[in-house]
């Protein structure tokens, strides 16, 4: 029993001392000023936005990408049902956005066991610009994301760059300890992982690339049967030699009405993934959780 109590006892401080340390890491990480485009003609963008279904705040979310303070870019939306209820909301957009280039298409054949891979494989064709966003479709950001995410990629050395976010508003159970569970865990972890060890690995709600570093790792239809995509485009990038950097700019996304049975499953799912993906990490929740623990006491 003794020798059980000073188990958790060491469990416990080694939790203390993550804890101050993802501290420091945080503000650290955002204490850094966001790059800034060199001058001249900046690069082209395509923005390649996967979709299904019609989300609450939607429009807010997809309005967004149109509405950046970028020239030149491309928008492509893409869907695999033809039915999709979004349809209806796009078609308003292009129509409320004539001076953008959006393009709206039916991805229908299944490409792998990813279906957002399958999706992204049939719209990257069209792509007219050689610098890739790929951007999950509850995403929002800024006005200047595009200008950070741009100027970052162009850094020396940089293959990748991709963002933390933050969840939006909340109005369940559900969707408050998700939000909770990104800001109090995520959040800190990912930053603690970026000075520690670096980050080699992307996160999925934005991601930013060109074509040529996208085809010499593999290209997107070595994703196509992998869930955790993210992870694997960053290792891939972060494999060739190029640098997977961290933005320190936080996009938001959108998920108010998460139940609390949802947020379990995602938090399974996601442990699972990490199992996976990152095992040492996971081996570490015995000390990064300290949550546990507060309770326990």
């Amino acid at each position: 029993m003794e020798g059980l109590a000073y188990f958790f006892l060491i469990l416990t401080a080694g939790a203390w001392v993550y804890q101050f340390l993802a501290l420091g890491c945080l503000a650290r990480f955002f204490g850094q000023p966001l790059p800034a485009l060199p001058s001249g003609p900046s690069p082209g963008v395509t923005i390649l936005k996967p979709l299904r279904g019609l989300d609450q705040g939607a429009r807010e979310c997809l309005e967004s990408f149109l509405a950046q303070d970028y020239h030149p870019f491309q928008v492509i939306f893409g869907v695999s049902d033809p039915q999709d209820p979004v349809l209806p909301l796009l078609a308003e957009l292009r129509q409320a956005y004539p001076h953008r280039e959006v393009e709206v298409l039916v991805c229908p054949e299944s490409l792998g066991l990813n279906p957002k891979i399958s999706t992204l494989r049939q719209m990257e064709p069209r792509a007219r610009y050689g610098c890739l966003v790929i951007a999950d479709g509850d995403v929002k950001v800024a006005p200047d994301f595009l200008t950070h995410a741009v100027a970052a990629l162009l850094e020396p050395g940089v293959g990748l760059v991709s963002c933390p976010y933050r969840a939006g508003p909340a109005a369940t159970l559900g969707a408050r300890l998700e939000a909770l569970t990104i800001a109090a865990d995520f959040i800190p972890s990912v930053a603690t992982a970026h000075y520690v060890e670096g980050i080699r690995f992307a996160l999925g709600a934005t991601m930013i690339l060109t074509r040529p570093v996208l085809e010499s790792s593999g290209g997107l239809a070595g994703l196509a049967d992998f869930l955790a995509d993210d992870y694997q485009l960053g290792w891939r990038v972060a494999q060739t030699g190029l640098t997977v950097k961290l933005l320190p700019e936080v996009v938001e996304t959108r998920n108010p009405g998460m139940s609390f049975k949802d947020y379990l499953a995602h938090q399974l799912r996601w442990a699972r993934t990490y199992r996976v993906c990152r095992p040492g990490g996971y081996l570490a929740y015995g000390i990064t959780h300290a949550l546990v623990f507060s309770l326990a006491c």
